[in-house]
């Protein structure tokens, strides 16, 4: 899927708030800049792992990755790397990085957006002032302008050509799809408050449609009913996503209509509940799901992946008592970090380092107080989600 419009930096905070690449996390506590696994292409390193994985992301993402193409790591490196130094939005901070050792990393800070042009004015060239011409190399050329050439295609090394030189940093925008939950509750709703308070996260198409907080208890999610079905009167909450398949392409309206049957959600001070009401029309898309403390099932393809939801069935996909248990052994050095999202993608698999990146429609749980105890554990973590919307 192409990404039209949409921009470098969002893309890939929303990458470092996913937990989905092991190394991408912020570089200090003002999270200012970001820190990404990046190892060397001509090194066995670069095949695999998590720098690998987010830079294809990238051309997933971009619509640089063709079906059926041959792996190319280095190419999908370059790619994420030019995208990098093009964009006014991040520069290169070398003596932060790491660029030896076991695992590799560039620091790259964050920069405030560049400021409008205005009558037709040229912007103004990152990388400090213009240099005098006493500063310039003995005897070297230089331009008039006083920059410094780029190397030619054939002087420099294969790794560092940018492949998209004569294109332009972004193509024209495109209407994005959009999708909300809009809660439907036969009483008013308690303040979303307290430890196992229900953050939501909806991503249509790797954006970020929704988000949202409910307080504890039981919720049934689904698409509105099909038009001209009889009403169904519940006593839970329903957390409606809108508009309805009808009003979307046929590719996510067809994922919301498998739906239909509607998902229960619960929180409660146990931890995090799901079951996948029967029903669903012969053929309706799956709803996997990673989980941090769901069992493996049938539809599970090893430590990491998600698993089918089968219809009926109760899942306690986050369990607060182990997830205590999991942290005070990563506090004292026993243990790693824990998860404590729980991952949903509609209608397609989710692998080890799938997410809201490279999914059409995934949703995303998890309970406040998780996060908050992560938020006192140092950088290692990663950063917490931005604040929630109360509902």
């Amino acid at each position: 899927m192409a990404a039209g419009g949409r921009k470098l930096r969002p893309w890939l905070v929303a990458q470092v708030e996913s937990g989905r690449f092991p190394g991408l996390v912020w570089d200090d506590p003002g999270r200012t800049a970001l820190r990404i696994p990046w190892q060397h292409a001509g090194k066995g390193g670069a095949r695999g792992g998590a720098g690998t994985a987010l830079c294809q992301a990238w051309a997933e993402f971009k619509g640089r990755l063709q079906p059926g193409a041959r792996p190319d790591p280095a190419g999908w490196k370059t790619r994420l790397r030019c995208a990098l130094n093009k964009s006014p939005e991040f520069e290169e901070v070398p003596e932060r990085s790491r660029p030896e050792g076991p695992r590799p990393y560039k620091v790259y800070r964050l920069l405030p957006p560049p400021p409008q042009r205005s009558g037709g004015g040229q912007p103004p060239k990152r990388g400090g002032s213009r240099p005098r011409k006493e500063e310039a190399g003995d005897g070297d050329p230089q331009p008039q302008d006083g920059t410094v050439p780029s190397p030619s295609p054939e002087e420099a090394p294969a790794e560092e050509r940018c492949p998209d030189e004569g294109e332009p940093a972004e193509a024209p925008p495109t209407a994005p799809l959009t999708l909300c939950i809009e809660v439907d509750s036969p009483e008013p709703l308690p303040p979303a408050e307290g430890p196992a308070c229900l953050c939501l996260r909806l991503w249509l198409g790797g954006l970020l449609a929704w988000q949202g907080r409910l307080p504890p208890g039981e919720f049934l999610l689904g698409p509105p009913p099909a038009p001209g079905s009889p009403p169904r009167p519940g006593l839970l909450p329903r957390l409606l996503l809108l508009p309805p398949p009808e009003g979307l392409p046929p590719g996510p309206g067809r994922l919301l209509a498998g739906l239909r049957p509607g998902l229960l959600l619960a929180s409660t001070p146990r931890g995090l509940f799901l079951r996948r009401r029967p029903g669903p029309a012969p053929g309706s898309p799956e709803v996997h799901c990673r989980a941090p403390h769901a069992a493996a099932g049938p539809g599970g393809s090893g430590h990491g992946a998600g698993r089918a939801l089968p219809e009926g069935e109760l899942v306690q996909g986050f369990d607060a008592q182990r997830f205590h248990r999991e942290l005070e052994r990563h506090r004292t050095g026993l243990g790693p970090c824990p998860e404590h999202r729980v991952t949903l993608a509609v209608g397609q698999e989710l692998g080890p380092h799938d997410g809201p990146h490279n999914r059409t429609l995934v949703l995303q749980l998890e309970q406040a107080f998780a996060q908050q105890l992560l938020d006192g554990i140092p950088a290692a973590v990663g950063p917490p989600y931005p604040p929630l919307t109360q509902v």
